[in-house]
């Protein structure tokens, strides 16, 4: 344990790192100062960027997670951690290291001459709304915020109203059944205006990683409190508001008269479009730590719902895994099982599917990646893209793209490079493709029918929370892929031609991004876990608008009906805890 220190010690021990110790905590001051300087700023008072538990005391870090172990021995494990580190940026000196590991190997425990843990001030809100980066204004009531004049005469010009026609919306996950996310029919957003992009309203939600579904005039949101918002496109005014027993993290599929939704224990539910009204109920696995991240699919000529299954665990530590995941199609009219496919068949357990399928309504295919294995062996499945038959559920043909993959958080052996990204479906040079971003930090085009490999294209390494993790979006000639490269925590966002993988601009902005692309107007739009969201010029890859939200971006936009909708509020997506705070907003001009 290391020793207690005096006022005058506290302000030249060699560990400070810059921010004034506090007295009257119960932390050494040395192990204060670290804390403060590389770990307040997300596990502070206010958590932030995904983290998952504050880390201000000691009876922080003595704490027991829901497994059991203290949050002592996980912090130990995450700075030992290569392929994860803690903190992100790794910049701790061997003296520092020794300090903080010494510490927590003796159980965390409490200083009584100690000192407080200081937390940063949040960041400030500034908006950029021009390529010269020049600042509009720090103010939500400025020129990204409120009902701020943007200084723009044609603001309410007819040119500026919004173009609303029956395909101008976004009703799923992917925009679309081939998971384009892109929106061609929006017209009001584009280039030449979205530097002008101000904050229509703003709605507080729970912690949010969910795409927003937009329709008619209404958004439809879930949160991770269970709960389905319905909210007046034009204002955010509340149309109604469905609760459901879970937690939710994955996003809606839209119909013209229901809605359907998954949830963190492993249920589907169908409700009623026009009230939220609950229609039907379906657990569609029966392993206790199942989890539904793939948000569902609604097949209209089968009239199925088709969801992939997944489970938490992966976080936990249990001497013999058992959860085996599946691809499952429920009868969409009362949530029957129309028929299972097992993706861990062979497998010692895993190869869970965290993504949402794409639909081939032509050839009557779905498509989609799967995880690795939590145990040995690994299976034939695992970290693999599936061709499955819709209407009977049988493969049709899989690609793996690595091997002997075994890896749960606390081991295996295994690089962790499963899929957790969406398909997309696209032509490539004249064949029908489908491609899919891997935390190898590759994209690859597969011919639609044998699944033979047209092209891969390398963005970043790979790593544990590296590589393609979000859905890429495409516009029909280009996709859009944004691959973390956990080196120098950043996305880099690229432009590949699909019909032969070259790329053609790269784009880097700061943390990393777990939510999805989106395209329309000729403009990319990314959001990332630092809280900034990016306007994209998919011409050249230049900012044309940023913003900083109050918090982590894990959501993917939504671009319809003439607005930018942004999710925000996010923590770690395996510690279903309690939900943190979020939002909705709305960008318009």
């Amino acid at each position: 344990m290391l020793a207690s220190c005096s006022a005058d010690e506290r302000q030249s021990d060699d560990l400070v790192l810059g921010p004034a110790l506090v007295p009257g905590g119960d932390i050494p001051c040395g192990i204060t100062a670290l804390l403060s300087e590389q770990c307040a700023s997300c596990h502070g008072g206010m958590l932030r960027r995904g983290a998952p538990m504050p880390l201000m005391s000691a009876g922080d870090f003595q704490a027991l997670r829901s497994d059991g172990q203290s949050y002592a021995s996980a912090s130990l494990f995450r700075l030992r951690d290569i392929n994860r580190p803690m903190p992100p940026s790794g910049m701790l000196s061997d003296a520092q290291l020794l300090a903080i590991e010494t510490w927590l190997q003796a159980g965390a425990p409490s200083e009584v001459q100690g000192c407080g843990v200081t937390q940063p001030a949040p960041e400030p809100v500034a908006i950029i709304t021009s390529t010269t980066g020049e600042a509009g204004g720090g103010s939500t009531n400025g020129a990204a915020g409120g009902s701020g004049d943007t200084g723009d005469s044609t603001g309410d010009s007819a040119a500026s109203q919004p173009v609303v026609n029956e395909e101008n919306r976004w009703a799923m996950f992917g925009h679309d059944l081939k998971n384009s996310r892109a929106n061609l029919a929006e017209t009001t957003l584009g280039v030449s205006n979205v530097s002008g992009l101000r904050r229509l309203w703003e709605v507080p939600v729970p912690s949010t990683t969910s795409t927003p579904a937009v329709v008619d005039g209404v958004v439809y949101l879930p949160a991770w409190d269970g709960a389905v918002y319905a909210l007046n496109s034009d204002d955010g005014s509340s149309v109604w508001k469905a609760e459901l027993p879970a937690l939710i993290d994955s996003s809606l599929a839209v119909t013209d008269s229901r809605i359907f939704v998954s949830d963190d224990k492993g249920s589907l539910h169908a409700l009623e479009r026009a009230s939220g009204a609950l229609l039907w109920s379906q657990r569609v696995d029966p392993h206790p730590a199942t989890h539904l991240w793939s948000s569902p699919m609604y097949i209209p000529d089968a009239d199925l719902v088709v969801v992939g299954v997944a489970s938490s665990e992966e976080d936990q530590r249990v001497s013999d895994y058992s959860f085996l995941g599946s691809v499952v199609a429920l009868h969409a009219s009362d949530g029957s099982e129309a028929w299972r496919f097992v993706t861990g068949e062979g497998a010692g357990a895993g190869v869970a599917v965290w993504a949402t399928v794409a639909i081939d309504t032509d050839r009557r295919a779905l498509y989609v990646g799967t995880g690795n294995a939590y145990q040995a062996p690994s299976g034939p499945l695992s970290d693999s893209m599936l061709a499955i038959d819709y209407q009977s559920g049988a493969l049709l043909w899989s690609r793996q793209f690595t091997a002997d993959d075994v890896f749960v958080v606390y081991g295996g052996s295994g690089p962790d490079f499963d899929i957790g990204s969406t398909a997309n479906l696209f032509s490539a040079g004249g064949t029908d493709a489908v491609g899919i971003g891997v935390k190898d930090g590759s994209y690859y085009a597969l011919d639609r029918d044998s699944g033979e490999v047209l092209w891969s294209t390398k963005i970043t390494e790979g790593s544990v929370l590296g590589g393609v993790i979000s859905a890429s979006a495409c516009d029909g000639t280009t996709i859009y892929v944004a691959s973390n490269d956990r080196g120098p925590m950043q996305t880099r966002t690229v432009a590949i031609n699909a019909a032969d993988g070259q790329i053609r601009w790269s784009h880097d902005s700061s943390a990393d991004t777990y939510g999805g692309l989106a395209f329309a107007g000729g403009v990319v739009y990314l959001g990332t876990t630092a809280g900034h969201l990016h306007a994209i010029d998919a011409e050249n890859g230049s900012d044309l608008f940023t913003d900083v939200l109050p918090d982590s971006i894990a959501a993917g936009a939504a671009v319809a009906e003439g607005k930018l909708f942004v999710p925000w509020g996010y923590r770690w997506t395996l510690s279903n805890g309690s939900a943190g705070n979020g939002g909705l907003i709305a960008y318009g001009l």
